[in-house]
């Protein structure tokens, strides 16, 4: 009877009830002579046997359909998630199951599935698990799908793949053996990466990119019991989830999960204690683990355990005893006593670690460390013993840092320092181990964006450290807070008080003479050593000296910020001496590449300034860190861009963000804003720069990076209203907030930030002077030409002497009243001042990149100067230059001009040919709106 109630064919009306009035008088006849109805029959049997119900899903069509559509979304346009949520039981997993069967019989898909666990203690075990399946079904699969698969990820990846298969061990299968690929991750140094837990998410999107361009069908990935999730896990999910260009948007990704979002708090009459030390370690353990802890706790467990899985309560597989269902676990569990529990754990833990640390098992460590904790400081028996979990959880969570997993491994640390404060004098009595908890936990905190945590921790280390070399990672760190926060000047002072402890003091008067000196310095002493000298340094080992570099550098980057630069190549200079001195550090080529950027830019020596740029290149490929290859291909490419054709050398800022993102430096966004910023006004086609400017903002609001947002969003503007969109909503700076949670406008951030006001008024120049904005021009010149200064080695430094030169000569050329004689001349010594400019860098730099610009700079002066023979010719030149060099924006806007040019001089149809070429070159470039409003003039 029950069958035929739930087991039925909705369109078999035969064998199924189609009313409940039916099956209720069904039911009363059964009562009213169950001689007739009812027969007996074999319990025991019955027991073994059991219920048998069919495979179908009933009741759950709607959600079933639900969950279709969101898949069939996901993979034809945007990327979107599901989460099946319910109570234990109630069929979350068949549900999945039965949308795992449909999608295979409707064309197919790679299905991958993981499970997290309340008490499992691996980082990115569930999401590691899946894909680790993955490897497994290519490695046994079809041999030229499996070579695919490999080369695409050795090609793609390199040998940051190697970070990868400490979570997906099966990955060394496909990788195999090749002589020509070197990868070992047991030989990976933490120190390659700022933050090597943003490195293994940015890895992980780059593997679900890989694989996913290897298959036609679409990447399902499915995760159960969602409601014990990991930080690290959200953390990847979060990123595979965003980041551009990948899986998701091009090659068709679906993510969905299950959760529950009820806990029932029902009990078991189980009494079993094997089952109950089972439960100690969640849904499952390892049968090796039980094996281990059976001879060391000396309790029988494994015959118990097998026992039980003979009657159904556990399950036995791949090496492996698990419950049956989560409420048996949680029966299990619940026959300890509160108080007992912590005791319980303690053994348990303490029993594997000791097993852990004699035969050097991480995981079993991890394992052991996270049963101690679970126990807590309660469970200690006395101030020995506390030591001895507090070095375990060092060890541990130092293991989960090589892991990638700094929320793990901030736990770890914590907990550390919560059996050490059993002690009052701990800090005395422990002083070195004291110092490498508190050290390592507030990194993990600046890594997690825990503040709070991170104030109280450097707190305590500046309040007990014992010397000033211990205090070196706190200072570091409130650097860098108080520069996020936006108090410059406060990093600023800490720094030049820090270098003066360090006895690495900056000149208190910084004047021409004081710069040129110290360039002289090093002018003469690089210019006895060849670059192989250089790179055959030792490396720098002086910790005050390593410190003393890495502050220069911070103090580098914030006078910048703030446009106090006339210190920079003091800095640079510096670091370069400490170098030669003392060795190569991780931040000399950064040093070398700055002080090439100075000699070129500012100081006009091209020549010897590549040098540099070039001899920083070579430099950091030799240094065996990578953690700051992102800033050094950051700044050279400050000079490549102006030597180099700067179509193809603006990519190497796009190389510069990928090296951070390796590296899991989160100031990479700042290397894509620039990228996008240089493609604007060096003619990418237009809308793929706006859609790159959106992932970029949208990744700079998820990290809260409010500076690089700033920075983007006068540009981006002017992209928006040349493509014709600027009513289209724009990701925003909405409730945006610092460090310390300071929530910040655009205009806070460009008091406080002066390279942003640079940015701001330049980003004005360009669209005014397109758009024929005459009052709106001027002002934008004006306050441009206030803040010129703080362009101090921008490559937005000569677009904005080429758009203010001829935004100047616009000026000049409308300011046509005898009384203002002095404000036309004004304007036309900017105008010539910035073209001035323009022709010594194409004379010295390139003439690729500033031909074209200072032909039209000189057809703007001749025709303000009256000069129209010579004016004919040189807008005819930077046309054909334009062309020529690949600048099809700069070839519309030359066209433009010289259409205004024949316009004003009552030229009307030879002005007709310019603007509508103009119209043409700007459609090409994708600048729809700006192309419409030239109509007018044809």
């Amino acid at each position: 009877m029950i069958v035929d109630s739930v087991d039925g064919d909705a369109h078999d009306k035969g064998g199924t009830y189609g009313l409940i009035s039916k099956v209720r008088d069904d039911l009363k006849l059964m009562i009213d002579s169950p001689n007739l109805y009812l027969q007996d029959v074999d319990l025991t049997k019955a027991v073994n046997v059991g219920l048998q119900f069919g495979g179908s899903l009933y009741g759950r069509e709607a959600e079933l359909q639900t969950l279709k559509e969101c898949y069939q979304r996901s993979i034809s346009s945007e990327c979107e998630v599901a989460m099946i949520c319910g109570t234990s039981g109630i069929g979350k997993s068949k549900l999945s199951q039965e949308f795992a069967r449909s999608v295979n019989e409707d064309g197919g898909s790679i299905y991958l599935s993981g499970r997290f666990d309340k008490l499992e203690s691996q980082p990115l075990h569930a999401i590691g698990s899946a894909f680790d399946k993955y490897c497994a079904w290519v490695t046994a699969g079809d041999q030229s799908t499996a070579e695919k698969v490999s080369t695409a990820l050795k090609e793609n990846m390199g040998e940051e793949i190697a970070c990868l298969v400490t979570v997906m061990p099966n990955l060394a299968n496909i990788l195999g053996d090749d002589d020509d690929f070197n990868f070992n991750p047991s030989g990976k140094s933490e120190d390659t990466a700022v933050d090597s837990q943003k490195r293994l998410r940015y890895l992980f999107c780059q593997f679900v990119d890989v694989i996913s361009r290897c298959h036609e069908e679409p990447l399902i990935l499915f995760l159960d019991d969602c409601q014990w999730i990991d930080n690290a896990s959200v953390a990847v999910l979060n990123q595979i989830l965003m980041m551009s260009g990948s899986a998701i948007k091009d090659h068709r990704f679906f993510f969905f999960g299950a959760c529950r979002d009820d806990e029932m708090s029902e009990s078991h009459p189980l009494n079993i204690s094997a089952l109950v030390v089972l439960s100690c370690f969640g849904a499952s353990a390892d049968i090796s683990l039980i094996q281990v802890l059976e001879k060391e706790i000396e309790q029988p467990l494994i015959a118990p355990l097998d026992d039980a899985v003979a009657h159904s309560v556990l399950g036995k597989r791949n090496g492996k005893f698990y419950f049956m269902h989560d409420k048996l676990q949680e029966a299990a569990y619940s026959k300890m006593k509160p108080e007992e529990r912590c005791l319980h754990h303690n053994r348990y833990g303490l029993a594997l670690g000791f097993v852990a640390v004699r035969e050097r098992d991480d995981r079993l460590l991890l394992t052991a460390v996270t049963q101690i904790n679970h126990g807590g400081p309660q469970a200690v028996i006395d101030d020995e013993q506390a030591v001895v979990v507090a070095n375990l959880n060092l060890d541990a969570g130092k293991k989960a840092m090589y892991m990638s997993d700094f929320f793990a491994a901030h736990s770890f640390f914590d907990h550390g320092i919560s059996y050490l404060r059993l002690r009052r004098e701990y800090w005395n009595e422990h002083y070195d181990l004291s110092l490498e908890l508190f050290n390592l936990a507030a990194k993990c905190a600046f890594m997690n964006a825990e503040h709070d945590s991170l104030k109280m921790l450097t707190d305590q280390i500046m309040h007990n450290a014992k010397c000033f070399e211990d205090k070196f990672q706190a200072i570091s760190v409130t650097v860098t807070l108080l520069n996020w926060s936006g108090n410059v000047p406060a990093a600023v002072e800490l720094i030049r008080t820090t270098l003066s402890s360090l006895d690495e003091e900056l000149p208190s008067a910084v004047t021409p003479t004081v710069v040129n000196q110290h360039l002289d310095n090093t002018k003469k002493q690089l210019a006895l050593l060849t670059d192989d000298t250089l790179l055959s340094y030792l490396t720098m080992v002086n910790p005050s000296k390593l410190f003393a570099v890495q502050l220069l550098v911070k103090l580098y980057a914030s006078l910048t910020l703030i446009g106090e630069s006339a210190a920079t190549p003091i800095i640079s200079c510096r670091v370069i001496q400490l170098s030669l001195t003392y060795g190569m550090s991780p931040h000399s080529p950064n040093a070398f590449a700055q002080y090439g950027s100075y000699l070129a830019l500012i100081g006009d020596e091209f020549e010897e300034g590549y040098r540099y740029v070039k001899f920083a290149l070579s430099l950091m490929k030799k240094l065996p860190s990578r953690a700051h290859d992102g800033s050094t291909l950051f700044w050279s490419t400050h000079t490549r861009i102006y030597i180099e054709p700067m179509q193809s050398s603006i990519e190497c800022y796009l190389d510069a963000y990928k090296a951070d993102m390796k590296s899991g430096n989160t100031y990479a966004v700042a290397r894509s804003s620039m990228y996008n910023n240089c493609c604007l006004w060096s003619g990418k086609e237009l809308n793929a720069v706006v859609d790159s400017m959106k992932d970029t903002m949208k990744e700079s609001k998820y990290h809260k990076n409010f500076v690089v947002l700033t920075l983007m969003m006068p540009m981006f503007r002017v992209a928006l209203r040349l493509i014709g969109q600027s009513d289209a909503p724009a990701p925003q700076q909405d409730n945006l907030t610092n460090a310390f949670g300071e929530t910040f406008s655009e205009g806070d951030n460009a008091g406080k930030y002066a390279t942003l006001l640079h940015t701001m008024y330049f980003a004005k120049l360009p669209e005014a002077l397109m758009f024929r904005e005459l009052n709106e021009a001027e002002d934008a010149a004006e306050e441009y030409f206030s803040v010129d200064r703080f362009g101090f080695l921008s490559p937005v430094m000569f677009f904005g002497k080429f758009y203010s030169g001829l935004v100047s000569f616009w000026v000049a050329r409308e300011t046509n009243d005898r009384k203002q004689v002095l404000t036309k001349w004004k304007w036309m010594k900017r105008g010539v001042a910035c073209k001035d400019k323009i022709e010594k860098l194409s004379v010295s730099a390139s003439t690729w990149n500033f031909e074209n610009k200072l032909y039209l700079l000189q057809a703007e002066e001749q025709f303000s100067s009256r000069n129209f023979e010579m004016a004919e010719t040189l807008y005819d030149a930077a046309i054909l230059s334009s062309k020529v060099h690949k600048f099809v924006n700069e070839e519309a806007l030359a066209n433009e001009l010289a259409g205004h040019f024949y316009l004003e001089t009552g030229r009307r149809n030879k002005s007709v040919h310019y603007f509508s070429r103009a119209f043409e070159k700007y459609n090409e470039w994708g600048a729809v709106a700006k192309a419409s409003a030239l109509t007018e003039y044809f």
